[in-house]
């Protein structure tokens, strides 16, 4: 679960009328289950769905779509700036990505030149990957060509939106 200072206790869990567990997909065997017991001990009312994040494809730098399938069996260099790199790691290995190199940064990290400098040069010629919402951060820094963004999508079981569609009748 989320962690840390801005994040809700379980107990918030109360005033929820829908629950959703977010990035289920990664989940180890029986991690669901578990989680969805320790729910229901405080909102044993509110139905429970699950989603993940699903890899949809490329953006480059320049804004062009590319196939995600462009990924596979490709050494890449991938860097970001997220609460969870070892989730975006595992998601590019999904697609077919071999990370030949992955620099982190801190979460809402602000890239500055010379970020961008030491990424070009470790990344010695590889194809460049990191997150569409770190894309955005360094739409004024003088990126590279080979520099392209992983566009995620959000998958959601099928009945959610009945679900929640049925509560705002």
């Amino acid at each position: 679960f989320p962690e840390g200072i801005l994040r809700e206790s379980f107990s918030a869990m109360k005033r929820a009328h829908i629950i959703v567990i977010t990035k289920a997909d990664m989940a180890i065997q029986g991690a669901i289950t578990t989680i969805t017991r320790k729910i229901k001990q405080y909102n044993p009312d509110a139905p429970i769905f699950t989603a993940s994040h699903k890899p949809a494809g490329l953006i480059s730098a320049s804004g062009e779509a590319v196939e995600l399938n462009t990924l596979r069996n490709k050494q890449i260099y991938a860097f970001s700036g997220i609460a969870n790199p070892a989730y975006f790691q595992s998601t590019l290995r999904s697609a077919g990505a071999r990370i030949v190199e992955f620099m982190n940064f801190r979460d809402h990290h602000i890239y500055s030149r010379k970020d961008m400098d030491k990424i070009k040069s470790e990344a010695l010629g590889l194809e460049i990957v990191t997150t569409e919402k770190d894309l955005v951060k360094l739409k004024e820094l003088d990126v590279p060509d080979n520099l392209s963004a992983l566009r995620i999508e959000f998958s959601i079981e099928n009945d959610f939106y009945d679900n929640l569609f049925r509560r705002l009748q």
